[in-house]
């Protein structure tokens, strides 16, 4: 179990039993919010139920997030604009 508290664009906090660590996103130009935590939300779940650990997870729903606030309007964020996103998303042990 663990609960993981959003910041917006600060990134999320997560903690758990043993794991305490907040996930930082990069800095981008936010085009709108609209969406951006359930993203976060559907990203984290959808990796856990894929088997991916705890921190993968909160990577790549912080990296869906993201990429949420850069797409227009309610559009549905860009796997590409995801992608780039990830491999800049930091993680740090608290």
């Amino acid at each position: 179990k663990y609960v993981v508290v959003s910041m917006g664009k600060e990134g999320l906090i997560v903690a758990g039993k043993d794991e305490l660590f907040r996930v930082i996103p990069p800095e981008v130009r936010v085009v709108t919010t609209t969406g951006a935590g359930d993203a976060t939300v559907a990203g984290i779940v959808f990796s856990l139920d894929k088997g991916k650990g705890i921190k993968e997870a909160a990577r790549f729903g912080a990296a869906c997030g993201t990429a949420t606030t850069i797409s227009p309007g309610t559009a549905t964020m860009r796997r590409e604009d995801m992608e780039r996103i990830l491999g800049e998303v930091a993680v740090q042990d608290l």
